[in-house]
């Protein structure tokens, strides 16, 4: 009789075992999943960090033609074109503005997953199934707002590519 009561407590020492090793098991592969998608976020942050600056300098080298062009004394035909191309240059930098907020979202976003697959581990394994089904809806939202940023950027620089090519084409008559 003693012997089966030992293999009750055994049996259900093991079940236990089993199923604390199971918990942690998905509580691992749950924190892998947040980990890449933390990477991913990150690695898209850097990609729109360079994308700024890429459109900064852009900006800039724009900026210092249209010094170059005022510095000049201007054609009275002339004062149309640079009327229209400071309007273009005043877009591009409201498009700018509006690429840098968009961004500074997405790094509120990328801290607040960060903070989230932090407390996950902390959580049920109910909790961390919602968890990681929210981080793979942010995830993909964030994924859709860098397509968009990566489109408008695209066309601020091909705005940009047209406000130069009028302004070389203006220095050149």
């Amino acid at each position: 009789m003693a012997n089966t009561v030992e293999d009750d407590n055994l049996e259900k020492a093991r079940a236990r075992l089993e199923a604390a090793l199971s918990k942690l098991a998905s509580g691992v592969a749950s924190s892998k999943k947040a980990l890449k998608s933390a990477r991913e976020m990150a690695a898209e942050k850097a990609d729109l960090t360079v994308r700024i600056a890429e459109l900064e300098q852009d900006n800039l080298a724009l900026q210092e033609e249209v010094a170059t062009l005022n510095l000049q004394s201007p054609k009275a035909a002339n004062d149309g074109a640079f009327e229209t191309l400071k309007q273009e240059k005043a877009a591009i930098e409201q498009n700018y503005m509006l690429l840098k907020k968009q961004y500074m979202s997405l790094q509120d976003q990328l801290d607040a997953a960060n903070a989230d697959s932090g407390n996950e581990q902390k959580t049920t394994h109910g909790a961390d199934t919602r968890a990681i089904e929210a981080l793979e809806a942010d995830n993909e939202a964030l994924q859709q707002e860098v397509q968009a940023l990566r489109a408008e950027k695209d066309g601020i620089k091909e705005r940009l590519d047209a406000s130069i090519a009028k302004l070389e084409e203006l220095l050149g008559s």
